[in-house]
């Protein structure tokens, strides 16, 4: 429903553009043939009034003379005639020119509306890409779910615990109670070695316990780290996209916008183009009349 609404709305766009520019030239071209039409008047005129003061000048010879005073009126309606056939040929020129000029609108005008529904068809097939974009980023920015980060929180927790908890101290317990012992039966014995001992013995196993729960507790976080960067690179590369596709459809606008002026100047053009060639005929028809009033 949006899409014909937009069609629509196109072609009252195209015709009534048209229709201001078809206007606009009939109007144009009706001054022109006033203006022509007055100034052959004009030129006339002065032949009219010439043969009227030669008829009144030889007023005693045209009542005697009947041949004579038919071939002035002849004269004088042969002006008339020219008069009228210049009306004529004015107005058939400028309804021709007009049939010829719609014509042309005619054929411009479906071109433009073929185009426009081409650049509709495009920025629909944008909008639905750019939807379709939009539903794969909000399906992938469902994908990343709480729930299941939370548990693999929980369960890194769990091994951890799990570590701590397998950490067996009773062989340390059963080996201190014994060299406990032997310090009670030794007392004589040297210290400072049984101290050797003791630390010995906390140092190697301790430490290497802790040393290996550090080592897995590091690598359970980094992978887990690593899957959500990755998760958060996607998403961000289906954003990139859609600023992409906004930035073609403005650049589609434009591109729409630049063809429409083209389309006027080209109409533009060939308007003047008819009125310069109309506005030499008029240049030329003058001096014909001015030869024959000589």
């Amino acid at each position: 429903m949006e899409n014909d609404l937009i069609s629509i709305q196109c072609d009252e766009f195209t015709k009534n553009m048209m229709n201001e520019i078809q206007e606009d030239m009939i109007s144009s071209l009706n001054r022109v043939s006033k203006n022509m039409t007055q100034e052959v008047i004009d030129k006339l005129k002065p032949m009219e009034k010439k043969i009227q003061d030669f008829k009144n000048s030889f007023e005693d010879f045209v009542e005697d003379n009947e041949e004579f005073t038919d071939k002035v009126n002849s004269l004088s309606s042969s002006l008339d005639d020219i008069l009228k056939s210049v009306e004529v040929i004015i107005e058939s020129s400028i309804v021709k020119v007009v049939n010829e000029q719609s014509k042309m609108m005619v054929e411009h005008n479906k071109i433009l509306n073929d185009n426009l529904h081409k650049l509709l068809d495009n920025i629909v097939q944008i909008q639905d890409s750019v939807i379709t974009s939009k539903e794969e980023i909000i399906d992938e920015v469902k994908k990343i779910d709480n729930t299941e980060v939370r548990a693999s929180i929980n369960s890194l927790e769990e091994k951890i615990d799990d570590k701590i908890d397998n950490i067996n101290f009773e062989p340390l317990e059963d080996k201190l109670a014994i060299l406990g012992i032997k310090l009670v039966k030794e007392a004589s014995g040297n210290k400072d070695l049984i101290l050797e001992k003791l630390e010995t013995i906390q140092n190697d196993d301790i430490l290497n316990k802790m040393t290996e729960l550090e080592q897995k507790v590091d690598s359970n976080y980094f992978s887990g780290k690593e899957l959500l960067l990755e998760k958060v690179d996607s998403i961000k590369d289906k954003i990139d996209q859609k600023e992409l596709l906004i930035q073609i459809i403005h650049g589609f606008e434009k591109e729409f916008a630049s063809k429409i002026d083209s389309i006027k100047e080209e109409v533009e053009w060939g308007n003047k183009s008819i009125f310069a060639r109309m506005f030499g005929r008029r240049k030329n028809r003058p001096q014909k009349i001015d030869d024959e009033e000589i």
